[in-house]
């Protein structure tokens, strides 16, 4: 069995929950859902499956079981040549330039337009113009209450911190 039975399976039952006098919204999110299946119509419903648990994967941890990516046998590209550097931020005024920053980052989460590609760009970010104890401080400063040692508990509270709430707006957004 094809993606593309399934999406024909889930058009006819849209037949029937708008027969039975089901509301717009409802209707709306059954058509968007079914549609969203055309990428993956030639795929089998195995393969499928398996993709929607790596995607759940990745959902709730920003990462991929290493089982579902084995190591590639290519030779490797060469390495990019470095881009321009980025000035690091000092003092109380890097540190609150960085909480401005991250507010405004995290605010999208709200609006549901914060995607994993902008999460990793800001956290790189936050890597490049942050030593750890300016980190650590904007981390305490933005409400994270979790001990941090390092760079990366940091970054890792701050990632949380906005995936939580992304979580939280698209839970909403469909209640």
């Amino acid at each position: 069995m094809k993606v593309s039975q399934l999406r024909k399976f889930l058009s006819d039952v849209t037949s029937f929950v708008e027969a039975s006098g089901a509301g717009a919204k409802i209707l709306g999110d059954l058509d968007k859902a079914s549609r969203c299946l055309d990428a993956f119509a030639e795929m089998p419903i195995e393969q499928f499956a398996t993709f929607l648990a790596v995607a759940e994967e990745y959902r709730r941890t920003g990462t991929v079981a290493a089982f579902l990516n084995p190591p590639s046998t290519k030779t490797k590209p060469a390495k990019k040549p470095a881009g321009p550097k980025v000035a690091k931020l000092k003092g109380p005024e890097g540190i609150q330039a960085a909480i401005d920053r991250y507010d405004a980052f995290y605010a999208q989460a709200g609006r549901k337009e914060l995607t994993n590609e902008l999460i990793e760009a800001e956290m790189a970010w936050l890597d490049a113009v942050l030593d750890k104890a300016a980190l650590i401080k904007v981390a305490k400063q933005i409400g994270v209450a979790k001990k941090m040692t390092t760079k990366g508990d940091a970054l890792d509270a701050l990632k949380s911190r906005a995936l939580s709430y992304m979580e939280t707006a698209i839970n909403t957004s469909f209640a």
